[in-house]
C-alpha cells in the first residue's frame, strides 16, 4: 500500500519553515499542487519547472501562474514542448530581491 500526503503536511512534519529552492515536474498537476499549499506557497523562496496543459486546455497553466503571482515575481518562456511553459518565481517577501535582481538568483 502507497501512502499519499499532501505537501503541505509533509513539510509540517518535516518542521520547514523556510524552502529555499523547489523544482517542479509533475506532468499536469501542477495547478492542483499549488492550490493544496494554500498559504505554504509564501514559504517557497524560489520555484522553478514546468506548467502544462491539461488535456491540450492552456487555461490551467494561465491559473496558475496567476495563483503564483500573488505572491511571487513570475517569469514564464516558452517550454521545450508544446502546451508547456518554463515558470520561475521568486518570493515577492525575500529580501535578497529587495538590494538586487531576481534574474539573478535562479536560472535555467
Amino acid at each position: 500500500m502507497v501512502r499519499i500526503r499532501g505537501v503541505a503536511g509533509v513539510l509540517d512534519e518535516l518542521g520547514l519553515k523556510q524552502i529555499p529552492l523547489l523544482k517542479i515536474d509533475i506532468e499536469g498537476a501542477e495547478h492542483e499542487l499549488f492550490q493544496s499549499m494554500g498559504g505554504r506557497l509564501e514559504s517557497i523562496r524560489c520555484m522553478v519547472g514546468e506548467l502544462h496543459a491539461v488535456n491540450g486546455d492552456m487555461a490551467p497553466v494561465w491559473e496558475t501562474v496567476s495563483l503564483l503571482s500573488k505572491t511571487h515575481l513570475v517569469d514564464v518562456e516558452k517550454g521545450f514542448e508544446n502546451n508547456c511553459v518554463l515558470f520561475r518565481a521568486w518570493s515577492k517577501a525575500w529580501k535578497f530581491f529587495r538590494k538586487s535582481k531576481p534574474n539573478l538568483a535562479c536560472r535555467f
